[in-house]
């Protein structure tokens, strides 16, 4: 009996001491993964980068060399943009100005009694609303801008009653 709970103690400091050591190799394995880890993303990193931020990586962080590979690279990025002259951006402002509509007096006239009607009637659905302002929309912008704000005034006054 003596013999079997000697070797049930030896037994049993043997299976601690296997589970220490499993305990010891993982700890390891996760430290070594952690290391590959940083290491991978470093060399990515630089991989992807330009020279300049190569070298600041080295340096450290918030070094001085940081930012000067800071300016190298955004005077890189900016000459690579490509250039616009005046004379082609005052170009491209012209082409993307819409010509102001023409529209004669009998239609802006027009505009101005559905206005009215609708200021004596009280209101208009809201089809007739929509289509009004279609038809503002073609107006050039002073003669719009006289429309919108008789409409809005007879709206704000209660003279007209519906949305727009």
């Amino acid at each position: 009996m003596r013999i079997l709970i000697g070797l049930s103690i030896i037994q049993t400091s043997l299976l601690g001491l296997i589970g220490l050591r499993v305990l010891a190799v993982d700890a390891t394995v996760d430290t070594v993964a952690d290391t590959s880890l940083d290491v991978l993303a470093a060399t990515s990193r630089t991989a992807k980068a330009p020279a300049a931020y190569a070298q600041s990586a080295r340096v450290g962080a918030y070094g001085a060399a940081d930012i000067d590979a800071i300016r190298q690279v955004m005077r890189e990025e900016l000459a690579a943009l490509p250039t616009i002259t005046h004379t082609e951006q005052a170009r491209h402002d012209n082409t993307d100005t819409p010509a102001a509509p023409v529209v004669d007096a009998q239609f802006t006239a027009e505009l101005q009694r559905d206005v009215e009607r609708f200021i004596a009637r009280g209101g208009a659905d809201d089809a007739a609303m929509a289509d009004l302002q279609i038809k503002i929309a073609r107006l050039p912008k002073e003669e719009r801008a006289k429309i919108l704000s008789r409409l809005t005034k007879a709206m704000n006054a209660g003279e007209i009653d519906s949305t727009f």
